[in-house]
């Protein structure tokens, strides 16, 4: 999609964060929005953008199954029922699992 309309609907609607070069966002966007925005175009500009984790297809998508599980692992980051060091081992270990 290139049109500046839908691509605006879509950031007004869903927060979306619209990857194409020359794009900006409408006007009036929340400071959490704003900042996020801003932070993803400073990794873009040092070529430090990575595929998100779980939503890849083909070659770069995550072996079968894991895609569930790491999705269960984030929640419990988030509810705090896992750390960060505890989520990155779970990860490490399924993925191991999964891979064999």
């Amino acid at each position: 999609m290139l049109d500046k309309t839908s691509l605006d609907n879509s950031v007004k609607s869903d927060s979306a964060i619209i990857a194409l070069k020359d794009y900006t966002p409408p006007s009036g966007m929340g400071p959490v929005y704003t900042e996020t925005v801003r932070l993803y175009q400073d990794a873009a500009n040092q070529n430090a953008i990575v595929n998100a984790v779980s939503i890849e297809t083909g070659d770069g998508s995550m072996p079968a199954g894991l895609a569930d599980k790491a999705a269960a692992g984030v929640a419990d980051l988030i509810n705090g029922e896992k750390t960060a060091g505890q989520f990155g081992t779970f990860l490490d270990d399924e993925w191991a699992k999964a891979s064999r």
